[in-house]
C-alpha cells in the first residue's frame, strides 16, 4: 500500500507529459477544423467538446512547461478527463439529427 501511494506521487517523464498535451491540444485543434470546414458555424454546439479539450490541453501544457511534469496522480486524472470528454462527444453525437 505504501509503494502505491509513493509509486503515484512521482512525477512523469516530462518528455511524455508534453507529448501527451501537445497531441491533445492539436487533436482539439485539428477536429475545430474540420468542423468549421464541413459545417460552417451553422452548429455551434459542436465546438464545445474540442474547445474543452485543447483550452484544458493547452493550459496543462503551460503549467507543464512552467512548474515542472506533474504527479502520475494528477497526470492520470488529466488523461481521463480528456478521455472522457472524447467520449462525450462520441456520445452526444449519436442523438444528433
Amino acid at each position: 500500500m505504501a509503494h502505491d501511494a509513493q509509486s503515484s506521487e512521482t512525477p512523469v517523464a516530462r518528455g511524455l507529459a508534453l507529448a501527451w498535451y501537445g497531441f491533445c491540444s492539436c487533436i482539439g485543434l485539428v477536429v475545430i477544423t474540420v468542423q468549421l470546414w464541413k459545417h460552417g458555424m451553422t452548429r455551434p454546439a459542436m465546438f464545445a467538446v474540442p474547445i474543452a479539450v485543447s483550452g484544458l490541453s493547452l493550459a496543462w501544457l503551460r503549467s507543464a512547461l512552467k512548474a515542472g511534469p506533474p504527479r502520475k496522480a494528477k497526470f492520470g486524472t488529466h488523461s481521463i478527463i480528456v478521455l472522457m470528454l472524447t467520449g462525450a462527444e462520441s456520445i452526444i453525437s449519436l442523438f444528433r439529427l
